[in-house]
């Protein structure tokens, strides 16, 4: 009688292979999450770098924030329609009024980057005219004087 061998993968091969690459997507996947956090909250704090500087061009030729408005398409990250954060410059003096407000002092600013619900992992991050700069974790309001939260220095 002569041997005859099969071709093809057993239903036991099969399953460890399938077992393998779970196990590498459980190990690849949350890392990859982290990965995609820490670039956009990244991209956040550049773009509050961005309002800061034009905050202070603004400043040299106005002589102070009053009436200083984001410029389109600059208050959200990465585009208004798929919003991960949303930027807004208020008075430094009372953090109530925006700097367009007729009740604005102008003579500080504090940006705020709120991210979207949407992405309740994401941190918030404020920056002032005083060279603060906080951030918390989505949840919970975020003190604008950066009392008590964590500081960022990138």
């Amino acid at each position: 009688m002569v041997n005859e061998y099969k071709k093809g993968f057993t239903l036991i091969e099969l399953m460890i292979v399938v077992m393998v690459i779970a196990i590498i997507a459980a190990i690849a996947f949350p890392s990859y999450q982290s990965y995609i956090q820490r670039s956009v909250e990244s991209a956040a704090k550049q773009r509050i770098q961005h309002i800061a500087n034009e905050l202070e061009k603004y400043k040299a030729r106005q002589f102070n924030y009053l009436n200083y408005a984001i410029e389109d398409g600059m208050n959200y990250y990465p585009t208004s329609t798929n919003a991960k954060y949303t930027f807004s410059v208020k008075d430094g003096d009372d953090t109530d009024n925006a700097l367009t407000d007729t009740d604005a002092t102008g003579r500080s600013w504090v940006i705020l980057a709120t991210p979207s619900a949407s992405y309740p992992k994401l941190q918030q991050f404020v920056m002032t005219s005083t060279g603060l700069k906080c951030k918390k974790v989505q949840g919970s309001r975020i003190d604008l004087d950066c009392n008590g939260e964590t500081s960022w220095t990138d």
